[in-house]
C-alpha cells in the first residue's frame, strides 16, 4: 500500500465535488508576516474537504457528479455540508454513511477522510466510549501502515517555507535542554506562523508539556486539536500520539 494511501481516489473525489459544486476554497497561509515567521511559502498543502453551499440531496445534478447517492464522496459532500450549519447529528450520520460507503471500497481508507471528524464530534456531543472506538480504530490501522513503512512522518515541507517547521525543531531543542517554557513558546510561534493551516506537531507537544504540568484539561484540547486535520492521507506519527494519548487520559467533554 502506498504511503500517501487512497491519493488517486480523493483525486477523483475532488474533481467530482468541483464539478458539482465548483472549486473548492484555497487553504489560505494566514501568518501574516508574524514575527519569527518566514514570508511567502508559496501555495498551502491542499485541502481537499469539500463544503457545499447546498445539500448535494436537493440537487440531483450534484449527485450524479458525486457518484450517485450511496458514493463515499456524497456523503462526505453532505457531512460538511451540515457541519458548516451546526447540524452536528445530521454530519456525523453523514461521516458514519461516509466509512460504510468508503469501507466497501478496498483502495480507500477513511481514517482521516471521515472516522477522525466523526471520533472529534462525538466527543463534542458527549459519547465519549463512541469516539475512543473510533480512536482505536484508526490506530490499529495506523499500526499496520506504520509496520509496512507507511505512517506519515515529519510534516509537509511548506511549513519548513513559513518558519513553522524551525520553530518546533526549536522548542524540541529548547526542552531538550531543560527550558521547558520557552519551548512552549516556540511551539505556539510555530501555530502562529502556520495560520488557519492545521499543523499537528506543535499541538500534540503542547499536549504532552500541559499534561507534565497536571493541566489536563488543556493537554487534551491540544491532542484533539492535533486530529482535526483535512487529509488525504494516512494519520501522522504525531496524530498517532495524540490519539494514544487521549486513549490512556481520561477525556471529557
Amino acid at each position: 500500500m502506498p504511503a500517501r494511501y487512497g491519493a488517486l481516489t480523493l483525486a477523483l473525489i475532488a474533481l467530482l465535488a468541483a464539478a458539482a459544486f465548483g472549486e473548492p476554497t484555497p487553504v489560505a497561509a494566514l501568518h501574516n508576516g508574524a514575527a519569527g515567521c518566514a514570508g511567502g511559502g508559496g501555495d498551502a498543502p491542499p485541502s481537499f474537504v469539500q463544503r457545499p453551499s447546498v445539500d448535494p440531496a436537493t440537487n440531483p445534478a450534484a449527485t450524479r457528479a458525486l457518484g450517485g447517492p450511496r458514493s463515499l464522496a456524497y456523503h462526505l459532500a453532505r457531512a460538511w455540508y451540515f457541519d458548516q450549519r451546526a447540524e452536528e447529528f445530521a454530519a456525523m450520520g453523514e461521516f458514519r454513511a461516509a466509512i460504510a460507503a468508503g469501507v466497501a471500497i478496498p483502495q480507500v481508507r477513511v481514517d482521516s477522510l471521515a472516522r477522525l471528524p466523526l471520533s472529534l464530534r462525538l466527543y463534542r456531543s458527549g459519547d465519549l466510549a463512541a469516539a475512543r472506538e473510533q480512536w482505536q480504530i484508526v490506530l490499529g490501522d495506523a499500526s499496520a501502515y506504520a509496520e509496512g513503512g507507511g505512517l506519515a512522518r515529519g510534516w509537509d515541507p511548506w511549513f519548513n517555507a513559513v518558519g513553522a517547521g524551525a520553530h518546533v525543531e526549536e522548542g524540541l531543542a529548547l526542552a531538550r535542554s531543560g527550558d521547558d517554557r520557552a519551548a512552549e513558546r516556540a511551539w505556539r510561534l510555530a501555530l502562529r506562523c502556520a495560520g488557519n493551516v492545521p499543523f499537528p506537531p506543535p499541538h500534540v507537544l503542547l499536549g504532552d508539556a500541559a499534561s507534565r504540568h497536571g493541566d489536563l484539561d488543556t493537554a487534551r484540547r491540544e491532542w484533539l486539536a492535533a486530529l482535526d486535520v483535512e487529509t488525504d492521507g494516512p494519520i501522522s506519527s504525531y496524530q498517532e500520539t495524540a490519539l494514544r494519548r487521549l486513549l490512556s487520559s481520561a477525556p471529557s467533554p
